[in-house]
């Protein structure tokens, strides 16, 4: 199903190449169009940040306590479970500097200058590629994550260790992949709308 950015686009779109040139009105609406959009990439990329910032606090906090449970001595625990203690420290390890990353996204962001349609769709290029390459990174944590799984499975010592650490980045690759894919798939379709319209030298605000 098209999203509604998308089914305006198509609508303003001409129907046919060659054909005259698009009337004042016509002009204004595409132009309204291009400044949905604009304006629907900076919110994308700011919620993108928000579940980003979410994702890594709830990691800190479940690594805190994950890694007081696996603390002998400080869990509450008869027996704490070595593994928690591994897991729990890739969690916070992880979630910080990811919610560093989400805070100074969104503090630093801000409006440009005003842009064309042409302007706004290179912007949402530059966007797409950004993210392909955070999910291609996200590919490699998880990669990372199984090799220190094998090797725990492979007789490396303390093996609980190496398998917990690795059972952290794995997760920590996972969650972080299923946030890019999101926000690469709501790029995709802005993208798609802004190439379905006309070129245009009418500005709108970015």
């Amino acid at each position: 199903m098209l999203s509604w950015p998308l089914t305006l686009a198509l609508a303003c779109a001409p129907t046919a190449s060659g054909g005259p040139p698009a009337s004042p009105d016509q002009a204004s609406t595409d132009a309204a169009v291009v400044q949905q959009l604009v304006l629907a990439r900076r919110q994308a990329e700011a919620d993108h940040l928000k579940r980003l910032g979410i994702w890594a606090a709830s990691s800190v906090v479940a690594g805190a306590g994950l890694l007081v449970l696996g603390s002998p001595g400080v869990s509450p625990l008869e027996t704490p479970p070595p593994a928690l203690r591994g897991f729990g420290i890739q969690s916070m390890a992880w979630g910080t500097v990811n919610l560093a990353i989400a805070g100074i996204g969104l503090v630093t962001s801000a409006a440009d200058g005003d842009v064309t349609r042409e302007a706004a769709l290179a912007a949402e290029d530059d966007n797409a590629k950004v993210l392909w390459v955070n999910v291609g990174l996200d590919v490699g944590y998880m990669m990372a994550g199984g090799v220190l799984v094998a090797a725990g499975a492979s007789g490396a010592q303390p093996a609980v260790d190496w398998t917990a650490h690795g059972a952290g980045v794995i997760t920590q690759g996972l969650g972080l992949l299923v946030l890019d894919v999101v926000a690469v798939l709501g790029s995709a379709g802005r993208e798609e709308a802004l190439q379905a319209l006309p070129p245009s030298q009418v500005t709108a605000a970015r």
